[in-house]
């Protein structure tokens, strides 16, 4: 379940990669390069933008579920512009779950402020990358076996409460049509109560309360252990109420996947690149 990277509409937009610049984390075990720049500076753009695809590679990284977040502690041009947005910027981009597991090399952005028009390059760029590396032993995941037995309950775990994470399933979306005497009526856009009833079918509803952003997302897993591909309907990470959507009607024996940012599960890639060549 990835998510569309951040697109933003530009009066004027080039894109170039920068070969400058590079960091080796204090681990040793990662690398931390960009991959990309989309810079926005432009007469017609009222809120000019500077994109920065950063890309995470290293022996541990096919292990991460994703990058977490990405905190900014100092951004400036070489014009002496500071760079910097609010830090919630950066982090509203991952209220969309952007899972990339098993992947050699992980790509995040990172939105800046616009560059000032005389300046050619990022002078420095430094923070740090939140890898999550999720388990049952380190808080990170939680497998509920057979939560499709409970609905109208709220999932009990004691890993859930300690993140202050309330979810709820409610169930499966269902009907069968038999009030309408065997007849099967069209809706005004001309799709049959049926095709309705076959797609609330395929769909699971859940309530959640995370006032702390501790819910990175839900998976789901069959019993041979291969996860079942299913779409959140609910918008943003953000809501309240998620439902998934599945290309058939989800097996009674799912297994749920519950992945958090517990502290143990998150690893910090520090980093500093510099003289990043601006568009």
């Amino acid at each position: 379940m990835k998510a569309t990277i951040l697109v933003v509409p530009l009066a004027a937009i080039s894109i170039t990669v920068a070969l400058a610049g590079s960091a080796r984390a204090a681990t040793n075990d990662f690398d931390v390069t960009v991959e990309s720049v989309t810079d926005t500076r432009s007469t017609g753009n009222m809120m000019p933008r500077c994109i920065v695809q950063l890309r995470i590679s290293g022996d541990e990284v096919a292990d991460a579920l994703e990058v977490h977040d990405i905190r900014i502690t100092s951004a400036m041009d070489d014009s002496g512009h500071d760079l910097r947005l609010e830090q919630d910027r950066n982090r509203m981009q991952h209220r969309y779950p952007m899972m990339q597991p098993n992947m050699a090399q992980l790509s995040h952005p990172v939105e800046l402020a616009g560059p000032s028009r005389s300046a050619h390059a990022i002078k420095t760029l430094e923070g740090e990358v939140e890898l999550l590396f999720p388990t049952p032993d380190n808080g990170g995941m939680i497998i509920i076996k057979d939560f499709m037995k409970h609905s109208g309950e709220q999932i009990n775990d004691p890993m859930l409460k300690k993140s202050d994470v309330r979810i709820t399933f409610l169930g499966r979306d269902s009907g069968d049509g038999n009030q309408y005497g065997g007849v099967v009526p069209l809706s005004a856009n001309g799709v049959s109560h049926a095709a309705r009833v076959r797609a609330m079918g395929r769909r699971l509803q859940f309530s959640v309360d995370d006032p702390d952003h501790r819910l990175v997302d839900l998976a789901f897993i069959d019993a041979y252990g291969r996860q079942v591909q299913a779409w959140n309907q609910g918008g943003p990470m953000d809501s309240t109420t998620r439902t998934y959507m599945f290309q058939s009607e989800p097996p009674s024996n799912l297994q749920l996947y519950i992945y958090l940012a517990a502290p143990d599960a998150i690893k910090m890639i520090p980093f500093k690149i510099e003289n990043i060549e601006l568009p």
